[in-house]
């Protein structure tokens, strides 16, 4: 009776304890179905994000292949002595825009040609239906100063007014005039080796600084006490304030506040270590006239007597 007893507990052991088993595994399953859906949507999430970003990865190792590149982004010299792209400044009611444009110059016939390249969707500007490329005689060209606009690698070219003549048949004797656009262009480069390469096959010249009045006396373009101390100046406020600003030596600041600040540093009444005011000059004006007046000198800081002894070095 008791090894009856015993069996019976044993069997209700096994029972108990396969009914648990199943209802672990019964549970388990049931709760597997119910996050099947998260499993497959975090599943697709894993797969996009794998996708997303190789793309992105090639992507980025597409520009900074083009980045280092860009030096090489114009064509070598073929039939035309120069030709790639240019960015061209286009003045519009709300301010100015650039406009990329493939350009070719011909330095024989000093003719200069573009084409637009980033036509709009119906293909009008302004009200009109162009895509022919325009040509030009070039007259001069010549570096823009960097401080005079917020763009780099810029230079001008001026080229020589023309007029278009249609004329009509002897039997529709109409005639209409379309001018095209003359005057002086503000381009620019890629680069700067770019850019170099556009003014020597244009014979760019260099911009003319203007003196300021107080700087036109000769024995003031050479670096003496007061030049000293006003470069030890500048470069001191500067860095104190303005060392991390973006641009800093590339924007230039307003002309008759540049030309105030060189007045006052420079007049015969102000001391030779005269002290800039931070609340009356902004870190434009102090780069804008630090720069003027290096440009004002009549010898770079570089001297040339030891210009031989610098090559050299390099």
């Amino acid at each position: 009776m008791q090894k009856l007893t015993m069996l019976n507990c044993s069997f209700f052991q096994l029972l108990a304890f396969l009914q648990g088993l199943f209802t672990f595994y019964h549970e388990g399953y049931e709760l597997a179905h119910e996050f099947e859906p998260y499993k497959q949507q975090l599943q697709f999430n894993l797969q996009n994000t794998r996708n997303n970003f190789v793309s992105t990865k090639q992507e980025v190792e597409k520009l900074m292949n083009r980045i280092r590149s860009a030096d090489q982004d114009y064509k070598p010299p073929g039939q035309w002595t120069m030709e790639g792209f240019l960015y061209v400044q286009e003045k519009r009611p709300l301010g100015c825009t650039w406009t990329r444009h493939y350009c070719t110059y011909d330095k024989g016939s000093k003719t200069f040609t573009m084409s637009n390249t980033e036509n709009k969707s119906a293909g009008k500007q302004n009200g009109l239906v162009s895509n022919q490329p325009e040509t030009f005689k070039l007259k001069s060209c010549i570096r823009r100063k960097t401080d005079s606009i917020d763009k780099r690698f810029c230079f001008d070219i001026e080229v020589v007014e023309r007029n278009d003549i249609c004329r009509g048949t002897l039997f529709r004797p109409l005639q209409f005039f379309c001018k095209v656009r003359h005057g002086v262009m503000t381009l620019q480069a890629l680069s700067e080796s770019n850019r170099r390469l556009w003014l020597e096959a244009m014979d760019g010249k260099e911009p003319i600084y203007n003196l300021p009045a107080i700087l036109s006396k000769k024995e003031e373009t050479y670096l003496n006490e007061a030049g000293f101390n006003f470069v030890r100046k500048c470069i001191g406020l500067v860095e104190t304030r303005g060392i991390t600003t973006m641009g800093l030596y590339r924007i230039g600041g307003v002309n008759s506040k540049v030309q105030r600040l060189m007045s006052t540093v420079f007049s015969s009444k102000a001391p030779v270590d005269m002290e800039l005011d931070p609340e009356m000059w902004d870190n434009k004006t102090i780069t804008s006239g630090l720069k003027n007046y290096l440009r004002c000198l009549s010898e770079p800081l570089m001297t040339f007597k030891l210009h031989k002894d610098f090559i050299m070095a390099v």
